[in-house]
């Protein structure tokens, strides 16, 4: 490969991010609207790329790679090609681990293993943050600002404890509702006096 073009590729795969991955077509997609033989050879070069970027004594083969592209694609085929630029990307920069002087299939899917950890990871915490407004787990401020929304104080009745706010932010459905805990209010209230005026007429 040209300098030139070499240059064009990594500033390439510079600009993927894990969000623009998870938006993107998978490869199953992409083999179907073009062709599968583009897709291996491209991948094959996204390997050959990583392995020569080590420091190996004994490199990948051309071979080798191949055979690695078509059971990458045969093991994660609803993943885009997005995905293994990252992988292999965060792999050049050592968030694996350390390559002892060995580069082969094995260890490359144990790197995507990895990958798709941290894209669940990812997923669950972009999840969070459309829903919640952040992207870590539940805190105390979180409940107490969705109790604080709960509560009007021109009707003191409809307040919402934090324990119920919780129940309302993790998703539980069959908390009781606002016109449920209306209806007995004011039928507690309605015993109560009836049992007053019965007290007072005797």
């Amino acid at each position: 490969m040209e300098q030139g073009d070499t240059m064009r590729v990594v500033r390439m795969e510079q600009k993927v991010s894990m969000d623009s991955a998870i938006q993107a077509v998978s490869i199953n997609n992409v083999i179907k609207s073009t062709d599968e033989n583009l897709v291996v050879s491209g991948l094959a070069g996204l390997i050959l790329r990583t392995s020569g970027f080590f420091n190996l004594s004994k490199v990948m083969t051309e071979d080798q790679a191949i055979d690695t592209a078509y059971l990458l694609l045969e093991k994660y085929p609803y993943e885009s090609f997005e995905d293994f630029v990252i992988m292999f990307r965060n792999a050049k920069m050592g968030k694996y681990g350390e390559l002892y002087n060995r580069l082969d299939g094995q260890i490359i899917f144990k790197w995507m293993e990895e990958y798709m950890e941290e894209k669940a990871i990812h997923r669950e915490k972009t999840h969070r943050a459309v829903k919640f407004g952040t992207g870590d787990e539940i805190s105390l401020k979180t409940i107490q600002d969705k109790a604080r929304q709960l509560e009007t104080p021109e009707q003191p009745q409809n307040f919402k404890s934090v324990s119920d706010a919780l129940k309302e932010a993790i998703g539980y459905e069959n908390q009781i509702t606002d016109q449920d805990k209306n209806e007995k209010d004011y039928s507690e209230f309605r015993k109560k006096y009836l049992i007053k005026k019965m007290k007072k007429q005797k």
